[in-house]
């Protein structure tokens, strides 16, 4: 007679969300502005066709009755969406190949991205055109990305996602502007800058050529409105230079003193415009006809530090520092206030600017003031004049810059200058080491799992018949969905293997011996999961705490050992004190070559119901990196017979119960006495009486 069992199924379902969760909205933010090539997050301005996409899965708890089987839905999420990232148009076609979106790095590609560059011409985007028409708009002169389906996971949210933008003039200096450049467009492009098609111009010839020679390269990105003249000061600045108008012409000119070999070479024209006597000052009775002050030494800053974002770092803030230690040593140290310059994103330039910066503040102390008639009014800032004043001062052809010019109510001039030093030092041209901070991949590719350890345990030490699954693989590799199948087509997930399991094999044969085993010594390896052991207690050992399973795929040995000695890379050899045969399991030991795997939370443990018994299981990993990330890509398929979950143990071979009753025939009152240990394990029908003898 027999009986029909229908598994039972239970299902779950998580909440499905209807629309996109935005954190914020604003209205009116200016469309930033990037030059060179730097770290830039995008707008949203628009997104439709939000579509939630159901993933269900099934489990199955073993049992009588033939098992309860579990499902369970879960729910991603897709959006069409454009996003703004600044102004254009910028050439070619495209403008980026790096997204950060959450904690992967990633192509544009790899999220189904578009790159429209801001032409003012662009066409609307096609999927806008074909499916919401009546939003199609071209954004013209914006540089934006679109997708028609973003992956949004399993939140609904818009990814955290900023793009290394290649922006205008990023071809200049490697993938940096010339700063000069930079100022040129803020000033006259029709399209943003501060006083198109007016009468002012700019001559910036000296301070594109100083840039180019001292490799001063930036890359800053507006994302705020500002004064243009801020901008430009702090580009000037940065540069070891000033900015000044000539009439209607914007000049910047650097203090540099002396030629700068580079790239290309500049060289500074140090000849005064005018050379000035006791004769041309303007002073009253009594007065010197040049003043002078010095800045304090405690004014005269030894350290400086510049706040910057480090390309090689991923555009995370990094410090730059240019320090005098003589100066340090001799008056202490004196820093200056920390300048924040995230327009730099090459250390080495960012080094050269503060190592200029430095020396101008160390060596750049005595300013001069004096004032001259209306005939010198030719002379501008950064002019340089020689000034003789034997009678009061001592200076006799003493070579200054003007920094100021200013005309007062009787029509004369009235200079302020400062020294100017032929022999101050240049910037060092040395490399400034970057952010050795640990940057994951969230999204490295974890590539293919090794050949995973499929094994069944004895049914005294698992509780109920199951499968247990260890598995490892490459650097990369750092866990995996186990997913099975009775047909080979349709897969379903089990369980999960939480870190790389420590296994490998033996290297030697490991002889039975009796409990515990104070003799013999287990070698082995695990170089293929570079797995590591440590030594513990005898009584580890004896309360199970270290165990191990040796042998073929059933059948094999549960141990527990105390001493691990490490004799090479991966190899160690367990003795002094081990213990044989736990839960029921054969001390026969093990044969070279065999497998061996330490039972810890990284095995999955499979329930499967006892019909699987004498089946053949497919099982495929589906593997993540060690971060969790990188997941997609199921392994190669691993076959397992599973053998029957209740067992006979006989003359150290794994027999099926009806093997047993076949070989074996005892008439009733006898006695039989077996050649080898005979162990019952699982659920077996008796037959009979066997009496076996000790």
């Amino acid at each position: 007679m027999g009986f029909l069992f229908k598994k039972k199924t239970m299902s779950s379902s998580e909440n499905r969300l209807g629309a996109l969760r935005i954190q914020s909205s604003t209205k009116g933010l200016p469309i930033p502005l990037v030059y060179g090539t730097t770290r830039v997050s995008p707008d949203m301005v628009w997104y439709d066709d939000f579509t939630a996409i159901p993933h269900t899965t099934e489990t199955t708890q073993g049992g009588k009755g033939g098992g309860v089987k579990q499902q369970n839905t879960t729910y991603t999420y897709t959006a069409g969406v454009l996003l703004a990232v600044c102004e254009g148009p910028f050439p070619g076609e495209s403008f980026t190949t790096k997204v950060w979106a959450d904690k992967k790095v990633v192509t544009p590609g790899a999220l189904g991205l578009s790159q429209f560059v801001g032409t003012l011409a662009q066409a609307p985007w096609g999927y806008l055109t074909t499916n919401h028409p009546s939003q199609a708009l071209a954004y013209a002169g914006t540089v934006f990305l679109a997708a028609a389906a973003l992956d949004l996971g399993d939140q609904a949210g818009l990814p955290n996602m900023s793009f290394e933008v290649s922006g205008f003039y990023s071809t200049d200096m490697g993938v940096d502007a010339n700063p000069g450049n930079i100022v040129a467009d803020l000033v006259t492009s029709d399209l943003f800058g501060a006083a198109p098609g007016t009468p002012l111009n700019v001559d910036l010839t000296n301070f594109i050529d100083y840039c180019a020679a001292a490799g001063f390269k930036l890359s800053p990105a507006y994302v705020s409105q500002r004064p243009a003249v801020d901008m430009i000061t702090e580009l000037a600045m940065l540069c070891n230079s000033a900015p000044f108008w000539s009439g209607s012409v914007l000049k910047i000119m650097p203090f540099v003193s002396q030629p700068v070999v580079g790239a290309t070479t500049y060289t500074p024209d140090m000849t005064p415009q005018y050379s000035l006597t006791y004769d041309d000052f303007i002073a009253g009775e009594g007065e010197a006809p040049v003043k002078v002050s010095r800045r304090r030494n405690a004014d005269a800053f030894n350290s400086v530090q510049i706040e910057c974002l480090d390309r090689s770092g991923d555009y995370n803030t990094a410090v730059i520092e240019a320090k005098d230690q003589t100066s340090i040593d001799l008056f202490g140290l004196r820093p200056m206030p920390m300048i924040s310059a995230h327009a730099i994103c090459d250390l080495t330039a960012g080094r050269a600017m503060a190592e200029q910066i430095l020396q101008r503040t160390l060596n750049i102390r005595n300013q001069y003031s004096f004032k001259i008639g209306w005939r010198y009014a030719r002379l501008e800032a950064m002019d340089l004049v020689a000034i003789t004043d034997p009678l009061i001062n001592g200076m006799t052809a003493l070579l200054v810059r003007v920094i100021k010019v200013e005309e007062d109510d009787d029509g004369a001039l009235a200079i302020t200058a400062e020294d100017v030093h032929s022999q101050m030092p240049l910037p060092g041209t040395y490399a400034s080491q970057g952010s050795t901070t640990y940057k994951p991949n969230f999204d490295v590719a974890p590539g293919a799992p090794n050949a995973p350890v499929i094994f069944q345990p004895p049914l005294e030490l698992s509780g109920v018949p199951q499968v247990w699954v260890g598995g490892s693989g490459g650097v990369e590799w750092g866990s995996a969905e186990v997913w099975v199948s009775i047909d080979g087509t349709n897969y379903a997930k089990k369980g999960t293997l939480l870190g790389p399991a420590r296994h490998g094999t033996l290297t030697a044969d490991f002889p039975g011996s009796t409990n515990p085993d104070t003799t013999n010594t287990l070698a082995i390896t695990l170089a293929v999961s570079r797995g590591e052991l440590a030594s513990a207690p005898s009584a580890s050992a004896d309360s199970g705490e270290t165990l191990c399973y040796i042998g073929g795929s059933v059948g094999g040995e549960i141990i527990g050992y105390s001493t691990a000695t490490l004799t090479g890379a991966y190899t160690y050899d367990l003795d002094t004190y081990i213990r044989r045969g736990a839960y029921s399991s054969i001390p026969s030991g093990a044969l070279s070559g065999q497998t061996f795997v330490r039972l810890d939370t990284a095995i999955a443990k499979i329930d499967l119901p006892e019909q699987y018994a004498g089946q053949t299981i497919s099982v495929k990993l589906l593997s993540f990196n060690r971060t969790g990330g990188g997941g997609g890509v199921f392994s190669s398929v691993y076959s397992y017979t599973v053998q029957p979950f209740g067992v006979i143990v006989y003359n150290n071979t794994v027999v099926s119960p009806i093997e047993v009753t076949q070989s074996v025939t005892v008439p009733s009152g006898a006695s039989y006495t077996a050649p080898s240990r005979l162990v019952l394990r699982g659920r077996l029908q008796v037959i009979g009486r066997l009496t076996v003898a000790a």
